[in-house]
């Protein structure tokens, strides 16, 4: 054994040369997010296949490029996680890749296309299980031969012949949990078939008959020499202690006699995928680094990776090509491709970010990101709209990796950015498809405790990078842990006698931009971005924030519905006199239509309604009850020509109170309060979980007496009332009562509008277990004091605590064309001693809330040596004095 430390640099040096010949290249490809297989075709391009993850779907693509690695076609297959494609000596492609029939499993799909990726045929094998694509080869009678594991159970080996049909199938026993190693397999001239995984190799004739077996080789990874000998591989073991990783390995002859057995040290750790006998007789290995070297354990090259390999395949001029992906870096996973020469040299550079068709934020620093080698300078350049290149920074050190960009404040809708080599400009990324420079979709505020993400396409409380929950608390800007997954505003009524439900949910029908007397205004106008103020702005350091919000408070979008100040009284926002007018500390603005037909029919089946939102987005910088509070005001103006009768609001959430699966939720008629709450202690949050509760401060004003008023639009209107929370009800997964609404089709609608007036999905009355009685509130009962319906003990028979989803309706009114309404929410977090003490703190702060809104002030907390808390309690209107 020996321990290898450092690489000779004349070595290195002379390993240029002999590379100097072969063309290399390095590119991410953004049709995929992770490259699993690629070869050479007979043109001399190549042929990969990886897979490409979006909200709506999982797609593997098939990406045929030229020798250069510049895409000539891509197709799309169905897909889940991997895929391996080999070339045909037609020049068309076999296929095989994963369907996904559900989040976990998958079947099974070998696919034969032509020599431009059409499909010619397909066959379907694998049950519903968690099939998992491991091997493939065309066999010399035309056939192929592959192999597909299911996970923790066992690996399927299939013959077909050209047309896919089955020939024979072999069953083998799976001899670990999950073995997450390649599967060799190979055909030798006589037609046998050898089989390897987990240290099981089998020898098979042409008929699948199982001829001998040797159970006893070290190899996870396998390959088989032109005089038929065998070559294993252990996986590297790595040694904390020592940071070194021991690699061992095998040759046998071609009866699995074992010939040599060899093992030597590389310093650092190494994660393999992939391994290949090369045709200079040497071994690469290739995964998180790349490893070449001989049977002698000489190593030839260790080339460090920042990105991951999947595959590699040998080129005809003597350099390699890899497939791998770049993991976990913004805006998503990317796939690798990387052509080498044969000492794995390469020259290239790899733009990480902006991504092809990314929304970038104008008026904002931005991070340039990119990965290089065999370069040390570089050049920085942007054009717009096709036109010239524009210099950003010249004769930047390469290995620096990103450069803070001050992007351009106007709206360019095609914008491409080039990186090149200072000492070759022939070497050069720029990217293939336009980004845009617009106004920022998502944005997020952290002004106290609470960090919440939200969208202008009306989505709240989700996470857009992560896909993931998105409300955060407590320690705002640097919290951790999550109580939410997705919340959204949502209406709907009834025009012509049907029912229309539209809003935000997992699904969102709401696009960017106001409803002008002309018509819509383009979504993707730079005014129809998200807008941000701050009260202490000048205050801030400056950078990028304050930047930011002076150029939002210098074009102050009065003119689209920002309330704002007109301090000289002429009608016309200046800000050398103006300033924008903001409810809290700080404030984002932003404003919405629904008038995309598509986008509606999408969430819920039916057609726009014509509605204009308004959402402000605000919360205080305190240290008191204020400090886990962010505030959502809603202002909808009835722009369109429809007459919505028995109109609603209502506010949805998915709530994952840290760990989504201990879930229970709940309602406060008194309070007009939903409210999710643990079961008991939580892996996320531990002995004390929170509370968060969706307050509604302010429903909608319907007329009443002339002794009533209705706080609205910053003021109170005599002879309306405000409506209070009008129904609530859950959902739950497995429930054929509380069932989610079906998304895409107009039933959804119905089913959401039976919610909405107290009802289940199907028109049927909430009953109360507990009495039997009809209600329009679910759960109303209070879990603190045991008392009424509330899941858990209060719910006999009823579900375990689990994902939740809730809806808390408010209304019916009538909304005529040319009407407006306001609504205002809070969305509140509370931490007591334990799960109940939470929901007792929750109410309490929910009354301090609701008082400081009406009234501009919280309760006094007064000290009380015995203190009694009353047995019930409720909330009037606050009414002005005249």
């Amino acid at each position: 054994m020996q321990l290898i430390l450092i690489l000779i640099s004349g070595f290195l040096l002379l390993s240029y040369y002999f590379d100097s010949d072969i063309t290399t290249f390095g590119k991410l490809t953004y049709q995929t997010g992770n490259n699993y297989s690629v070869e050479e075709t007979s043109d001399g391009g190549f042929i990969y296949s990886g897979i490409y993850i979006s909200a709506d779907s999982i797609i593997t693509k098939l990406i045929k490029t030229d020798a250069n690695g510049l895409t000539e076609w891509v197709k799309s297959f169905p897909g889940k996680d991997r895929s391996l494609v080999k070339q045909l000596p037609d020049s068309g492609f076999i296929l095989l890749t994963e369907n996904k029939i559900s989040d976990l499993n998958a079947e099974i799909m070998l696919i034969r296309t032509d020599n431009y990726g059409n499909e010619k045929w397909k066959r379907i094998f694998g049950n519903d299980a968690r099939n998992i694509v491991r091997q493939l080869i065309p066999t010399a009678d035309g056939g192929f031969l592959f192999s597909y594991e299911q996970l923790n159970l066992n690996t399927f080996l299939v013959k077909t012949d050209s047309l896919g049909n089955t020939q024979w199938q072999n069953e083998m026993i799976s001899r670990a949990t999950f073995s997450p190693f390649e599967i060799f397999l190979s055909e030798d001239k006589a037609g046998n078939i050898f089989y390897n995984h987990y240290n099981e190799f089998v020898c098979f004739d042409s008929s699948g008959i199982e001829k001998w077996r040797n159970d006893e080789l070290n190899g996870r990874f396998a390959g088989q020499f032109a005089n038929g000998d065998f070559f294993f591989c252990t996986y590297p073991n790595y040694n904390n202690a020592a940071n070194t990783t021991r690699i061992e390995y095998t040759i046998t002859d071609s009866l699995t006699n074992i010939i040599q057995i060899n093992s030597f040290f590389i310093e650092g750790r190494f994660s393999c995928y992939s391994s290949a006998l090369t045709s200079d007789n040497k071994v690469i290995l290739a995964g998180t680094r790349i490893i070449k070297f001989d049977f002698e354990s000489d190593i030839f090259r260790i080339k460090n990776l920042p990105f991951t390999v999947n595959d590699i395949y040998e080129c005809h001029d003597g350099g390699y090509v890899f497939a791998g992906s770049k993991i976990n870096y913004s805006p998503a996973s990317r796939g690798i491709l990387l052509k080498t020469g044969l000492a794995l040299n390469a020259t290239y550079i790899m733009l990480n970010s902006p991504a092809d068709g990314e929304t970038v934020p104008r008026n904002r620093s931005y991070n340039i990101q990119w990965f290089c080698d065999g370069v040390f300078d570089i050049n920085l350049e942007y054009n717009t709209n096709d036109g010239p290149w524009q210099v950003i920074a010249e004769n930047i050190p390469a290995d620096s990796g990103s450069y803070s960009w001050q992007i351009p404040g106007e709206f360019i809708p095609r914008v491409r950015i080039r990186i090149s080599d200072v000492h070759n400009p022939g070497v050069f990324v720029q990217n293939d498809e336009p980004f845009s420079i617009a106004s920022k979709i998502y944005d997020f505020i952290a002004t106290n405790q609470v960090l919440m993400w939200f969208g202008n396409n009306g989505d709240g409380s989700h996470n857009p990078v992560t896909e993931g929950n998105g409300f955060y608390w407590p320690g705002g800007l640097h919290a951790t842990q999550s109580a939410i997954f997705e919340d959204g505003l949502l209406w709907g009524g009834i025009i012509n006698g049907g029912a229309r439900v539209n809003g935000n949910t997992h699904r969102h029908g709401l696009q960017a931009g106001n409803i002008a007397d002309s018509g819509v205004v383009d979504p993707n106008n730079s005014r129809l971005g998200i807008w941000r103020f701050k009260q202490a702005w000048q205050q801030l350091p400056d950078g990028p924030e304050k930047d930011r919000i002076r150029y939002d408070r210098n074009n102050w979008p009065a003119d689209l519905g920002a309330p704002w100040d007109d301090n000289d009284g002429d009608g016309i926002y200046d800000p050398l006199v103006d300033n924008p007018d903001i409810d809290g500390d700080e404030m984002f603005w932003m404003v919405m239509n629904d008038m995309d037909t598509n986008m509606t029919r999408f969430t819920y089946g039916s057609d726009p309604i014509g509605l204009e939102v308004r959402l402000s987005i605000y919360a205080y910088e305190r240290t008191d009850d204020l400090a886990d509070v962010v505030f959502k005001k809603y202002r909808i103006y009835n722009k369109g020509q429809n007459y919505v009768n028995n109109m609603f609001f209502a506010y949805w959430s998915d709530p994952d109170l840290g760990d989504a699966s201990d879930d229970f939720v709940g309602c406060d008629t008194v309070l007009n309060l939903g409210y999710c709450w643990n079961d008991e202690a939580d892996r996320q949050y531990g002995e004390q979980p929170p509370a968060v509760g969706y307050l509604l401060l302010q429903g909608p004003k319907v007329a009443a007496t002339a002794q009533d008023s209705a706080f609205a639009f910053n003021g109170w209107q005599y002879g309306y009332k405000n409506e209070d929370m009008y129904a609530f009800t859950l959902f739950i997964g497995s429930s054929n009562t509380y069932s989610d609404p079906s998304q895409g089709v107009i039933d959804g609608s119905y089913q959401f509008f039976n919610y909405f007036n107290g009802n289940v999905w199907n028109g049927n009355a909430i009953t109360d277990p507990n009495t039997n009685m009809a209600t329009r509130f679910a759960i109303p009962g209070d879990p603190v004091n045991g008392t009424g319906w509330y899941e858990g003990e209060g719910w006999p028979g009823g579900p375990v605590s689990d994902d939740r989803r809730m809806v808390m309706s408010s209304g019916p009114f009538d909304f005529a064309p040319g009407d407006s309404q306001e609504v205002v929410y809070a969305i509140i977090m509370a931490q007591g001693d334990n799960n109940l003490d939470s929901i007792t703190e929750l109410k309490r702060k929910a009354a301090a809330v609701k008082e400081f809104y009406y009234t501009g002030l919280l309760p006094v907390d007064l000290e009380d040596e015995n203190p009694v808390k009353p047995a019930q309690f409720s909330l009037s209107q606050n009414y002005p004095n005249p």
